[in-house]
């Protein structure tokens, strides 16, 4: 009877398990995750505000950090392909809004189908357990925190450095420095933006709006979505994917506009707000956000009346001044550059070593495109195993 390729992946991230799932039905392996918190998945868990956004509905390669690249491989995984992984393996995708989720639209139910799909396929499951080192001889040699282990094939699937608290930490990325591994080191996106404008006034206030960012004068990129006010600035999903297009060493070459209400042309909104005017237009605005306008009306030397409101309502403007960090962003940009991998994520320093999902420099704006990479490049590691 042939011995079966044994292959270890490091870390339950989501890139991780979508890889265990591709791997798990072949006969002939034998598969190992290792992860150093007590449950797979965790970051999986909240993608998505608990839903689980899988796919997005159009695979634009612009909204990716390396666009050409993206571009390429988009087409040989089409969207029904990655559809067709997900139905393949009993999860049916529901389009939502332009997105696509797993039907029980929940991130939890959809880690634990998955966790259990592992299982029952025999993949062995290894909590609580740390990678201090590896190296390659014959086969690769890695050692825990628990024991030494050898495998025939080894998959890096660490995350990136975003959200901490749900087990990733991008401390590894200094071990493959060391090994000799083009790597961008770490920083945060998709993620609330600071202003230069004060908004303490309106903290967690939350409005609907048409958000458009600005690059030295031109318009770079446009959202429909809610923004969420804090106390020092800008969240939201709209105000997130902004965040992805701005260079953090120089926020001043950018501004975000902000239409409070962009169904409404100025004139219709002024009318609507006369008509509201006598009982304190509290029909149309929160008060906290009326009183807001109101100030900056004051403090640019203009009248408060129906006219101005709706003037500045449609055109609410703010200078980013950083943003938001690590805790505070959906995923991190940075990791093993392209430049130390083969076409299939393979290392071109050390044979039979993999690297998959956020800890490679790709990401993409919220919707998807992070899950998707995170499929993508799952599906091109496991093409030559």
């Amino acid at each position: 009877m042939a011995m079966k390729k044994e292959i270890a992946i490091i870390g339950g991230s989501s890139a991780g398990l979508l890889c265990a799932l591709s791997l798990s039905r072949r006969k002939d392996l034998s598969i190992t995750i290792f992860e150093k918190n007590d449950r797979l998945g965790k970051k999986l868990n909240a993608t998505g505000n608990g839903h689980c956004n899988l796919l997005p509905s159009i695979l634009d390669a612009s909204f990716y950090n390396n666009n050409e690249y993206m571009g390429r491989l988009f087409k040989e995984f089409s969207l029904d392909k990655l559809i067709d992984f997900y139905s393949s393996n009993g999860i049916p995708l529901l389009n939502k809004n332009g997105l696509y989720y797993p039907y029980s639209f929940s991130s939890k139910s959809l880690n634990e189908y998955i966790v259990t799909s592992l299982k029952n396929t025999n993949v062995n499951i290894r909590l609580n357990e740390k990678l201090i080192s590896y190296n390659r001889s014959n086969r690769v040699q890695i050692k825990t925190d628990k024991g030494n282990y050898e495998f025939d094939k080894l998959i890096f699937a660490l995350g990136g450095k975003s959200q901490q608290n749900l087990g990733s930490d991008g401390s590894l990325l200094t071990l493959f420095k060391q090994k000799g591994y083009v790597t961008r080191d770490y920083f945060p996106i998709l993620c609330p933006i600071k202003t230069k404008e004060k908004t303490a006034s309106i903290d967690g206030k939350r409005h609907h709006g048409l958000v458009t960012l600005f690059k030295n004068g031109k318009q770079i990129y446009q959202e429909d979505g809610e923004v969420l006010f804090k106390k020092d600035g800008l969240s939201g999903i709209a105000i997130f994917n902004c965040s992805f297009f701005i260079d953090r060493d120089d926020c001043s070459k950018y501004k975000i506009k902000i239409d409070l209400f962009p169904e409404l042309e100025e004139k219709e909104l002024t009318v609507f707000l006369t008509s509201a005017s006598k009982n304190g237009y509290t029909s149309i605005f929160e008060k906290e956000i009326l009183n807001y306008l109101s100030l900056l009306l004051k403090q640019n030397h203009k009248d408060i009346n129906d006219s101005n409101l709706a003037s500045i309502s449609k055109n609410l403007y703010f200078q980013p001044s950083s943003l938001y960090g690590f805790d505070s962003s959906q995923v991190s940009s940075g990791g093993i550059c392209l430049d130390s991998l083969n076409e299939d994520l393979s290392s071109k320093i050390e044979k039979d070593v993999y690297f998959i999902g956020e800890m490679v420099d790709i990401n993409g704006i919220c919707g998807g495109y992070n899950l998707a990479w995170c499929l993508i490049s799952s599906l091109l590691a496991i093409k030559n195993i």
